[in-house]
């Protein structure tokens, strides 16, 4: 409802209500060179080594083996992470 344009007001929450039941961290993989002002790097992934356990989802298609061609989004895997303490 919030996310639809209503005020805590309007649903009878005060901001003292709310607490947090956990923590996400997002973070992006990408082909992108530092080096080069970050601009897209193109190429054969020669080692790519995912993460995974509980509390992890994996938004991509990043794999060791895969051909980065220069009409490719630099982004190859979004790494979410979640938990009960930010820890």
């Amino acid at each position: 409802m919030i996310a639809g344009g209503a005020t805590l007001e309007e649903l009878g929450i005060r901001q003292e209500q709310i607490f947090p039941k956990g923590y996400a961290i997002q973070c992006r993989v990408t082909t992108e060179d530092p080096k080069e002002e970050f601009k897209p790097n193109t190429g054969r992934i020669g080692v790519y080594r995912s993460p995974g356990g509980l509390g992890i989802r994996l938004d991509g298609q990043g794999h060791q083996g895969m051909v980065v061609s220069p009409y490719y989004d630099s982004l190859l895997t979004k790494v979410i992470a979640k938990g009960r303490t930010y820890k």
